[in-house]
């Protein structure tokens, strides 16, 4: 009984030595793992060394934690990788089952900088200083076929079940993450703060995966190489001292991970900022960008909306557009087939860049280039040239240069604009003098864009046009059309018809461009125009009906002038006389015929006009003539100060640096309102002046004061009809802005 009893004591405490060891070896483990790795890392580098702060060890529910983890590594990338905590928790008895499960992997405070670079050929990825090659060696020895075939059979005959793995949630919280890639073809380099990234069950049963991602971008810098005689090009994606930097936020699930990868979700992307470092370079600003439900696979993609908001390009420094809203409801991608559901937009304004040729280097260049390109196309290679002329012609049977077509299918629902209206600033200083307009989109309206593209871009129908804008208050300018494409010797024209109007235009903005093109300028002026155009099958025609209201011109360009009157056969200001009809306006109709690659815009027409007009004119000459001396004194008695009127009416006196109308002013206007309103034929000139003192007290801003005056003028016109119904502003025309002795408008009537 005493032994027995002694062989049972001495069982239970060498099984309870056992226990406590295993316990003991259990829950040192980590700490020697912990010194393993140590003396591991130490060894991968000259200074390496691994440390951390704390870890502790739950054996019974199989918790491990590490803190304060550091690994220095200098020299290399950014000296130093963190972990600030380390936490997960294992299920040691589904081991048994050939099973991994994870129920919590937790990790916090991670600030690490991989580097990509090419070494000797090879990509190559470090990570803590840890080179991890991304590129197979080709010198590795390659497996023998009859041992692969070896092993195969031999893990077809093994029939081992695989293990299998689940990791019930993974967290990262509060990342500090930096890279920095270094390759032939470009660097980049940047930092980004990752907030949240949770996993839910990621495991190999292919279940889906629930993804939420929270990050922003603190800094991001690509540099591409500079192409051969060229500058490299520099990106910045965010800004290192900005309060709000890139935020992207991404929610959905990983359906079939393993198989068949599937995201369905949103993705949102907060303050994006874009620029380019090069000299007048582009900056983009971008407040908000939402893909709201996304299901995308390797075979099809498919977003139900795309919204942006808040959108600003500036380049230089200089607005070029500014967008409050753009929205696109559903866009797919399948099989070569685009699909891009109904678009819209609010609050568009575009700034075009000053046309302004400051610097004619780059055209010289072109010019250059286009000579010796064609020196060469002679067979002569300019001396000192590394052009060599090409002397083989390319075999287009080459079966190397043959590739399989590849057809885009395409379908964009349309475009249209919301309720606010869009405004295109425009400005133009190579013409005198410089031009400044602002042109307001009161309606945009684009049909459906069907077809594919292929070598050529094709359309499965046309493409109905909806435009209407306006310059300022009364001008509207509108078309409408259909258009489609038509194809002729691998160029394509436009196929369909196009309705067009412009109303209420005032010319003295243009004067610039009626300068280079006529010779001329317009002291007054407005241009309503119809137009209808038709394309078939690259062929021109239609017409244009031009009426020219109350437009006084004055030669501004001798030469100009010349060639024009050359091409009209009489002088340019002799022409105009002619064709004014007695209220002063000028009415033409322009055919519009032959082919697109060289249109005929009906100069012939005009001239016949001219000859008729020019016998009718020689009669009322004759007429004049022998009516002597009292048509002289008629003519003379006309000219009113700097204008020659039928009727000059009482001048509207401003107070100084004033464009405010009176009640004085509003009573002369009231009497010359109802004088318009029976005489529906009468014209009335609006000419609008600074007095010297108030010029030089604006400087060059003087002739705003001036418009104002006349603007204001001409609204309170515009807001009573005549006895068709029709607003007077149609026959009002504003004079270019003027100094005089006085600050006043002056009303004339031809």
């Amino acid at each position: 009984m005493i032994t027995a009893l002694r062989i049972s004591r001495w069982l239970m405490v060498s099984l309870l030595v056992l226990v406590l060891l295993s316990l003991l070896l259990l829950y040192a483990a980590p700490g020697i793992g912990l010194a393993f790795a140590r003396h591991w890392y130490a060894q991968q580098g000259e200074g390496y060394e691994l440390s951390a702060s704390g870890w502790s060890f739950a054996p019974f529910n199989s918790d491990f934690r590490l803190s304060g983890l550091v690994l220095k590594h200098p020299g290399v990338g950014s000296g130093e990788s963190r972990i600030n905590e380390l936490l997960f928790s294992v299920n040691p008895y589904a081991l048994l089952d050939r099973r991994i499960e994870v129920g919590r992997v937790r990790v916090a405070g991670v600030a690490v900088t991989p580097l990509l670079a090419e070494h000797e050929g090879r990509q190559q990825l470090s990570i803590a200083g840890l080179d991890i090659p991304l590129t197979a060696d080709d010198k590795a020895p390659s497996q023998p076929p009859h041992q692969a075939g070896q092993d195969n059979v031999a893990a077809e005959s093994s029939h081992v079940v695989p293990w299998q793995f689940v990791i019930r949630s993974l967290e990262l919280d509060n990342q500090q993450l930096g890279w920095s890639v270094t390759l032939p073809a470009a660097d980049s380099r940047g930092e980004l703060e990752l907030q949240t990234l949770h996993l839910t069950d990621i495991n190999s049963d292919n279940r889906p995966v629930q993804v939420s991602v929270a990050l922003s971008v603190l800094q991001s810098e690509l540099t591409l190489a500079a192409p051969e005689g060229g500058a490299e090009t520099s990106l910045n994606l965010g800004e290192a001292d900005s309060d709000a930097p890139l935020q992207i936020t991404l929610q959905g699930q990983l359906l079939e991970p393993l198989t068949n990868p599937q995201w369905q979700g949103d993705l949102l992307l907060n303050d994006l900022a874009l620029s380019t470092s090069a000299n007048q370079g582009i900056s983009v600003r971008l407040a908000e960008l939402v893909l709201q439900g996304m299901d995308a696979n390797a075979s099809q993609q498919a977003i139900e909306q795309i919204t942006l908001a808040d959108l600003a390009v500036e380049q230089g420094g200089q607005p070029l557009m500014n967008l409050s809203q753009y929205r696109i409801n559903g866009v797919s991608y399948q099989d070569n087939d685009v699909s891009v559901g109904d678009q819209s937009y609010q609050g568009l304004v575009v700034h075009t860049p000053d046309l302004n040729p400051a610097s004619d280097n780059r055209t010289k260049d072109e010019s250059a280039g286009k000579s010796v390109a064609s020196k060469v196309q002679e067979g002569n290679t300019p001396e000192g040239s590394d052009i060599q002329p090409q002397t083989e012609a390319i075999d287009s049977s080459d079966s190397s240069a043959e590739s399989v077509r590849q057809v885009l299918a395409f379908v964009l629902s349309g475009l249209h604009q919301g309720e606010q209206t869009g405004e295109i600033l425009m400005s133009d200083s190579s013409v005198t003098p410089p031009m400044t307009a602002t042109l307001t989109l009161h309606e945009v309206d684009v049909g459906a864009l069907d077809g594919q593209l292929e070598q050529n871009l094709q359309l499965n129908k046309p493409i109905s046009l909806h435009l209407l804008a306006g310059l300022d208050s009364y001008n509207r300018i509108a078309l409408d059309g259909d258009l489609s494409l038509f194809e002729r010797d691998g160029q394509l024209f436009p196929q369909g018809q196009v309705q067009a109007s412009i109303s209420q235009l005032d010319l003295v903005q243009f004067n610039g461009y009626l300068g280079k093109a006529m010779g001329y300028h317009v002291e007054r002026g407005m241009l309503n125009l119809e137009a209808d155009i038709r394309f078939d099958q690259a062929k021109l025609s239609g017409e244009v009906k031009i009426l020219l209201r109350n437009a006084r011109f004055v030669p501004a360009d001798d030469a100009a002038i010349e060639r024009l009157s050359k091409q009209i056969s009489m002088p340019v200001d002799t022409a105009l006389d002619l064709l004014r009809d007695d209220n002063g306006n000028v009415r033409l109709t322009i055919p519009l015929s032959g082919d697109l690659s060289d249109p005929n815009v009906g100069l012939e027409d005009l001239t016949r006009q001219l000859s008729k007009l020019a016998l009718r004119q020689g009669a009322m000459y004759y007429l004049r003539q022998s009516l002597q001396p009292y048509t002289t004194m008629l003519t003379v008695a006309s000219y009113a100060g700097d204008y020659l009127f039928a009727i000059r009416l009482d001048d509207l006196v401003f107070a100084a640096q004033s464009s405010e109308l009176t009640e004085e002013h509003a009573a002369h206007l009231q009497k010359v309102a109802e004088i318009m309103q029976g005489k529906t034929r009468l014209e009335l000139q609006v000419c609008p002046f600074v007095s010297k003192a108030e010029a030089t007290q604006q400087g060059d801003n003087w002739p705003q004061l001036a418009k104002a005056r006349g603007a204001a003028v001409k609204a309170w016109l515009a807001a009573i009809n005549d006895e068709q119904g029709n607003s007077l502003a149609q026959r009002v025309s504003l004079c270019k802005p003027q100094q005089g002795d006085t600050g006043s408008v002056v009303l004339g009537v031809e």
